[in-house]
């Protein structure tokens, strides 16, 4: 009986010991297979790690790309070469060749990118970018547990690709009677007496050097007096200077060569302007002091209306940097659409909408050239032109489109009603395109623009004012508004294809 015992006791310690053997060999398999697990997760980590800093590098060459495409493909390399190298990827910088950055089109419905050769870039409109880390280009990530299972790297690899995102920007013009202010005899203490003379005579050229009765370009003094009072004849005609001064310059007869104003008018300009006096051009006529009459009857009738065919000053400033704009954004390919409100417009409005946003963009130029200063009416309604745009925009932007106005001005809102009440409509319409995600671009010349009002206006908006300085000569304003307007349509806004 007690043998029995002994024997069972025995078997039993054998059996125990016979189980912790296979655990302790269960537990060795299964430690070994968890020290995989954890070494295969570590490097499986790394290699994602790698990635995501890969698609950032990507990411962020791309958009940086993208927007130097209206510089040439050397910029856009160079862009997003330079936006790329700022990134790390698993500890090692990214560096990536000039083969990694393509240049061509993203087709908008099924998002396939084709890299245009290298003779067509310059009209690409995407870039693709490739960041790599692998044994061809001799930086492959390295693994740190993988080479247990005979694998001591990885090749990774990930691509972006960005599109100029496009816009649909309405121009807002300012066609006020002051936007020929530089050639008028008021300008003088600003432009100097022989640049004003040198605009008057350059826009009599421009309407074909017309010449009525006696009259040239140069000017002559003319300044009747009244007959002596001993040679008083009661059958004689009252005296009329404007009658004789008519006469000296040969103009009976002569029809007022366009409506809304007469010779008359015109010689009792000259005889009674105290601006003209004082710089000496009262009692001075000819083309000269007629031109300057036309210039200032701007928006009231009086003025011919093909001032819009002459070199107006400011206004052939504006008339070139809209055109240059509309060249930047045709060649640029970029999908923007443009339309083009001005202000003032003699009607309740207050402003027209010249074209509504068309991808017809040269067709926004073409307009634009055939307006002149005070073309609708003499006045300054700042916020009729917002409003005029923002309500295009409103009804006809596209959802996926930036919604800029660029806005121009040379003087101060004086319409609707009094200074202030136009000031607050025009600071009331940016609230609303605030409001409505617009941005608003200010641009402003001349003496008497407000820029605070301007720079008011582009703040709400997260926009930008451009100031072209009051002392500006003509030369140097042009090159500053053909600065502005080539800025304006080159600031793009980059994004990520999806």
């Amino acid at each position: 009986m007690q043998l029995r015992r002994f024997d069972q006791l025995l078997n039993n310690r054998l059996a125990a010991d016979r189980r912790k053997g296979a655990i302790l060999v269960l537990a060795a398999v299964l430690l070994t297979a968890m020290f995989g697990f954890v070494a295969f997760a570590l490097d499986v980590g790394l290699i994602c790690l790698a990635k995501a800093e890969l698609q950032n590098a990507a990411d962020a060459g791309a958009l940086a790309g993208v927007q130097m495409l209206g510089n040439g493909p050397g910029a856009v390399r160079d862009e997003a070469t330079l936006l790329t190298s700022k990134n790390d990827a698993a500890g090692t910088p990214v560096e990536i060749l000039a083969e990694d950055v393509e240049i061509g089109h993203l087709d908008p419905v099924t998002q396939e990118f084709t890299a245009l050769p290298a003779d067509q870039e310059h009209a690409g409109t995407a870039v693709r970018v490739t960041c790599r880390r692998s044994a061809a280009r001799g930086n492959p990530l390295q693994l740190f547990f993988a080479p247990i299972i005979g694998s001591t790297h990885a090749d990774v690899a990930e691509s972006a690709i960005a599109t100029l995102r496009p816009r649909d920007v309405m121009l807002v013009v300012d066609l006020s009677g002051s936007m020929n202010d530089d050639g008028k005899v008021a300008s003088i203490p600003y432009l100097g007496q022989d640049d004003v003379e040198q605009q008057l005579e350059q826009i009599w050229n421009d309407l074909g050097a017309p010449a009525y009765g006696a009259m040239g370009f140069s000017t002559v003094h003319i300044e009747p007096s009244p007959p002596d009072d001993d040679d008083d004849d009661d059958d004689s005609p009252p005296f009329d200077p404007v009658a004789e001064i008519k006469t000296a310059l040969n103009l009976d007869g002569v029809s007022y060569p366009h409506p809304g104003a007469t010779w008359e008018e015109y010689i009792e300009y000259v005889r009674n302007d105290p601006i003209l006096a004082i710089y000496g051009y009262d009692h001075e006529y000819g083309m000269l002091t007629l031109v300057e009459f036309w210039l200032r009857q701007a928006g009231d009738g009086g003025s011919p209306t093909n001032l819009w065919q002459t070199s107006e000053q400011p206004i052939g400033a504006l008339k070139s940097a809209v055109q240059l704009y509309c060249d930047v954004v045709s060649a640029n390919a970029a999908d923007d659409r443009v339309g083009m409100a001005a202000y003032t417009y003699p009607d309740s409005s207050g402003a027209v909408l010249e074209s509504g946003l068309t991808f017809d963009v040269p067709s926004i130029a073409a307009i634009m050239w055939q307006r002149r200063a005070g073309h609708y009416d003499p006045y300054t309604n700042i916020g009729a032109g917002i409003r005029e745009a923002r309500l295009e925009l409103a009804a006809n932007a596209r959802p996926a489109a930036e919604k800029i106005i660029v806005l121009m001005t040379d003087g101060r809102a004086n319409r609707p009603d009094s200074t202030s009440t136009a000031r607050q409509f025009a600071i009331d319409e940016a609230d609303h395109c605030a409001d409505s995600g617009i941005t608003i671009m200010c641009v402003s010349l001349g003496r008497n623009a407000d820029r605070v009002l301007l720079t008011e206006i582009a703040g709400m908006t997260g926009g930008r004012h451009y100031s072209v300085p009051a002392d500006y000569n003509i030369a140097e304003y042009n090159a500053q508004m053909l600065a502005f307007y080539r800025e304006i349509a080159e600031s793009r806004h980059g994004r990520l294809s999806e």
